[in-house]
């Protein structure tokens, strides 16, 4: 498993359809700005001092063969109705648990060099992912992961990192790639690739990657599919951009027999209560 201007009415429905533009039958929408909780009413508790810069877990054991979970947002919003949108105080206390229960978010980085026999991992590993780059994966999501000292990985659509489009800025991916969080490609427009010609899939693929690496300077080595889809000509593209791995909307874990641009992940929503949560990324 697995994104102009408008009056707010119109931008309010937006937001709630466009939000769970990741799944396989979601419709591509506008980028909007989602209506966020500001951070300083979320109380995520502070276990210790953040660091200035992520530091990695270490661990010492072998890739688990339960696979790792890779959880997946979309907003850290408290909207209404908001399917996809996680709100913050729910958000805290995820990671809350995930700290106290001894999970250690790892890095993609991490988890390739472990999946290719290359890098040891932690007792509990866990990958964290957010799809689309809303903005409140900055104001509300990054905080709260700093507290913990976790990382995540953030997938965006190059189009959408643009002035006015109401998500987040290139300034701000820059710092959060400094901290120690990884980004990844989303595409350039959010487009279902299984419905586009070869050109037009490439142009989606290598631009949005090509963009990403002039704009933080760094080289972008995962991939996330718009909506889940995808086709053989994709994978195909995928690996001659020089992607090391593909994230899906397919449930489960990701495990070490598994198709790297086929991983498995397990969506987390504003439906979830901690209790589900706890389910879904212990099972």
């Amino acid at each position: 498993m697995s994104r102009r201007v408008c009056s707010p009415m119109i931008a309010m429905v937006v937001i709630v359809l466009s939000l769970t533009g990741c799944s396989p039958t979601a419709k591509t929408s506008s980028p909007v700005q989602p209506i966020i909780t500001s951070q300083q009413s979320v109380d995520a508790g502070q276990p210790k001092q953040a660091p200035q810069k992520w530091v990695p877990p270490q661990g010492d054991n072998d890739f688990p063969a339960a696979g790792v979970p890779f959880l997946y947002y979309h907003s850290i919003t408290s909207l209404p109705g908001n399917v996809a949108g996680v709100p913050p105080a729910e958000f805290a206390a995820q990671m809350k648990y995930l700290y106290d229960a001894g999970f250690s978010p790892i890095s993609l980085d991490q988890f390739y060099a472990a999946y290719q026999g290359r890098g040891k991992l932690p007792r509990k590993p866990v990958v964290i992912t957010f799809d689309d780059g809303y903005p409140d994966n900055y104001t509300v999501a990054f905080p709260i992961l700093k507290q913990y000292n976790f990382t995540a990985a953030f997938f965006v659509v190059t189009s959408y990192m643009q002035p006015g489009q109401g998500m987040m800025t290139w300034d701000e991916l820059r710092e959060m790639q400094a901290y120690g969080m990884t980004i990844g490609s989303h595409t350039v427009n959010h487009l279902d690739l299984s419905k586009l010609s070869k050109t037009e899939q490439k142009n989606e693929i290598f631009q949005s990657k090509a963009k990403i690496e002039i704009e933080l300077g760094v080289s972008v080595n995962y991939f996330c599919y718009p909506f889940g889809n995808f086709n053989q000509t994709t994978l195909s593209l995928l690996r001659q951009a020089g992607y090391k791995l593909a994230v899906t909307t397919a449930s489960g874990t990701a495990r070490q027999q598994d198709n790297l641009f086929l991983l498995k992940r397990v969506f987390v929503n504003g439906l979830h209560d901690l209790d589900d949560f706890k389910h879904r990324v212990s099972s």
